[in-house]
């Protein structure tokens, strides 16, 4: 069995407190005789392709020049767009590139599962590629993909991607609740 994790957050180097959640997840995977990848946001001065641990990572830039990505890491991306709002321009680029860069490996690879971090974005490009291949999709909500996003059309979006995920998993038993109500989902 092989897995396409999706992630906008991912270790950059050994000991980074960037979604090692994500990565031991990916470690307990292989030590079950799983094939996983992860795809994630680049980060300057980071390698675009290595292995740890028997997962491949594979980081897809977003914003030209690398130096001035700012979306993905340090806080998170709520909070760097509270603490430098012009990050909002890398949204839509990191959001294509993701979607770009994951039909790029899906066409190269063979997966069985998609399994996205987050609603938004990582889900919708799961949605994007379940449709256009078929894998089914795992979406994984960690809170602040749905409590943190207060816009109509950003919970219309989650709805959608919470509605055509195969599973979701929650980190919570509130998360839990929400994902219930807005996706009338019984099997959370």
């Amino acid at each position: 069995m092989k897995v396409c994790i999706l992630s906008s957050s991912f270790p950059r180097f050994e000991g980074d407190s960037a979604g090692p959640f994500v990565h031991a997840l990916a470690q307990q995977l292989v030590k079950q005789g799983i094939g996983v990848q992860v795809v994630a946001p680049h980060e300057y001065g980071c390698k675009r392709a290595e292995t740890w641990d028997n997962v491949d990572i594979y980081r897809f830039p977003y914003f030209y020049p690398l130096k001035y990505q700012r979306l993905c890491y340090g806080s998170g991306i709520l909070k760097n767009i509270g603490q430098e709002p012009w990050v909002l321009l890398q949204l839509p680029p990191l959001v294509l590139g993701e979607v770009l860069f994951t039909l790029w490996i899906l066409k190269k690879r063979h997966f069985d599962v998609l399994h996205a971090h987050w609603s938004l974005p990582q889900g919708l490009t799961g949605v994007v590629c379940k449709r256009l291949f078929g894998i089914p999709l795992v979406v994984t909500i960690h809170g602040s993909d749905v409590f943190g996003l207060k816009h109509a059309w950003l919970k219309k979006a989650n709805e959608g991607v919470m509605k055509y995920a195969d599973a979701c998993t929650v980190n919570s038993n509130a998360t839990e609740r929400f994902v219930a109500e807005a996706s009338q989902r019984r099997d959370i």
